[in-house]
């Protein structure tokens, strides 16, 4: 595959999982036995697809119904196999006493093979939204 292609994968996981809270393009773009590495995880590694899901339905299941997500690439380089994307999440809740705002900055760095994500390593940090 091309490396736009690639970056292209990367991204309409990104941007489908959170901005259209599309859970299930998980299933169209990572491989069956995926590794996801993160220090944000208790064991550091975890294996397929469900464990990516289940995931972000914590993600989403943390925030409240009418929130707003926005997650936004804001680079990407490709090189071979490997993507590596950073990105920012940001939440937003609408409360009674305004809105209450959360964000991210993140990296992923995903290895593609066989037109599947094979392996990713992710570190995300919160940062005061602006």
């Amino acid at each position: 595959m091309s490396l736009d292609h690639n970056k292209a994968m990367v991204s309409w996981f990104l941007l489908d999982s959170f901005n259209q809270r599309n859970v299930e393009v998980v299933d169209d773009v990572f491989a069956s036995d995926h590794h996801l590495h993160s220090p944000a995880l208790e064991t550091e590694t975890v294996e397929g697809t469900e464990a990516i899901k289940r995931m972000i339905h914590d993600y989403l299941d943390d925030i409240e119904e009418g929130a707003r997500v926005t997650c936004t690439i804001q680079k990407q380089i490709a090189e071979g196999e490997w993507v590596t994307t950073y990105y920012t999440l940001e939440t937003t809740n609408y409360t009674s006493e305004g809105p209450r705002n959360e964000a991210y900055w993140g990296v992923i760095i995903s290895c593609i093979a066989h037109n599947t994500i094979q392996e990713s390593y992710v570190v995300a940090q919160e940062v005061s939204p602006e």
